[in-house]
């Protein structure tokens, strides 16, 4: 229980008494450093990611997602066997997560690369050109994945009804 209680203690959660229930936020700065606005969950004043639990989250989401969905799209389009509809389907949902994976990279690497001193990098970082890079790739996994998993739920939809009629295939 004490190994726990270490453990955990290092993880820079915040601590109970810096909770100020009349405040949207109870993030604080430093003692000495003011950040405006007010510093928030989506608004970091020190570190991109407050917490090591998020940031090592993070990290493992977007070696697995590389490396995961990296495989499934090699495998898938290199194998011998004629690609069908649920097929390219499936690379396609693998494709948007990998994308994931190269948006929490960028953040990943970025919050790796200012720790502790984000507000130093703040605006730098929002008017680059990685930080547009990094919100596409984010932006065009979400929107590939809302719409392969439409197309998925279309296409069982046609295979279901039409599974008695050989000539109506896909």
């Amino acid at each position: 229980l004490d190994l726990w209680e270490n453990f955990v203690s290092g993880m820079g959660y915040p601590d109970v008494a810096d909770y100020d229930p009349s405040s949207i936020s109870f993030f604080k700065p430093p003692e000495g450093i003011d950040c405006y606005p007010a510093p928030g969950p989506f608004l970091p004043c020190n570190d991109l990611f407050d917490w090591w639990t998020l940031r090592c989250g993070v990290w493992i989401v977007f070696l697995l997602a590389l490396l995961g969905n990296g495989c499934v799209v090699f495998v898938l389009s290199f194998s011998r066997s004629k690609i069908d509809v649920p097929r390219f389907l499936v690379c396609n949902l693998a494709m948007a997560d990998f994308f994931m994976g190269l948006y929490l990279g960028f953040l990943a690497v970025l919050d790796a690369s200012t720790l502790g001193e984000f507000r130093k990098y703040a605006i730098q970082w929002q008017l680059s050109a990685a930080c547009e890079i990094a919100g596409f790739f984010g932006v065009l996994s979400s929107e590939l994945s809302v719409f392969t998993l439409a197309v998925i739920t279309l296409e069982r939809n046609y295979a279901i009804t039409h599974a008695m009629h050989l000539n109506k295939r896909l």
